[in-house]
């Protein structure tokens, strides 16, 4: 018997986990939680109603929609979120993702895993897609099981927008985010955590650098105080063998 489930989370398999399903068991799994950006502009933008040619669908205007696109990609239950917040809010709307508040999360996946999840983050941010070898490593967990991102298999998964051609240069097993808005977040989060990292690796060396003129001052003075010391002893030395010259030339004389 097969059994189809559906949700709105790329972590539920782990959910399910927790109360006993064998992973394993499950024989395909299809990601599609929004649709191309290209797709959802023809809907909302240029997509006419069947047998009238002159009206759209949705009409809405170019820069809403591009706004909306660039924060939501192609998420419907999102966009339609923030169309009600736009409705709500008119002037003083923002967007923002508020159904899926992963900031946190991310900042805590940096901070348990400065390089290996960074590097995840900043391959999820970048392109999409980020090539897992190990599906049980403890940071690739840490993402799906936060609902960051998703893991893909070549054997089993079928995601809307990742083209077959990805499968050829990269391994059986990936990470995707769960969604566009997701995506931007995480490229918000790893660019400022490089940026700071970037600031604090400058503000270390400018201390070393610092704490190595310091020394160099230091043993500057110390090589010139030794120099003043010897100098001095010197001194000393040959004021007392001219002292000891005059006392003998005076014990000569008659």
């Amino acid at each position: 018997m097969d059994i189809i489930m559906a949700s709105s989370e790329y972590g539920y398999p782990c959910l399910l986990k927790d109360n006993g399903l064998n992973l394993n068991d499950i024989r395909c799994v299809l990601f599609a939680g929004e649709i191309s950006p290209k797709s959802m502009w023809e809907l909302l933008v240029t997509k006419k109603i069947a047998n009238q040619s002159e009206t759209p669908l949705i009409g809405m205007g170019e820069n809403l929609a591009r706004l909306l696109i660039a924060s939501y990609g192609g998420h419907f239950l999102r966009i339609l979120e923030a169309l009600d917040n736009l409705k709500a809010k008119k002037e003083s709307f923002e967007a923002s993702d508020s159904l899926n508040p992963i900031g946190q999360d991310i900042t805590r996946v940096i901070k348990e895993f400065p390089k290996d999840g960074l590097k995840l983050l900043r391959q999820l941010a970048e392109t999409g897609f980020a090539p897992v070898t190990d599906t049980h490593d403890p940071c690739v967990i840490k993402i799906v099981e936060d609902n960051i991102g998703g893991i893909i298999s070549r054997s089993n998964s079928y995601v809307v927008g990742i083209p077959d051609a990805v499968w050829k240069s990269f391994k059986d097993s990936g990470l995707v985010p769960i969604s566009e808005s997701a995506r931007n977040l995480i490229a918000a989060k790893v660019l400022f955590e490089e940026q700071e990292r970037r600031w604090w690796n400058r503000r270390e060396k400018q201390e070393r650098r610092q704490e190595q003129e310091q020394e160099r001052r230091q043993e500057q003075e110390r090589r010139e105080e030794q120099e003043r010391r010897q100098e001095q002893e010197r001194r000393e030395e040959q004021e007392r063998r001219w002292w000891n010259r005059l006392k003998f030339w005076r014990r000569r004389q008659p």
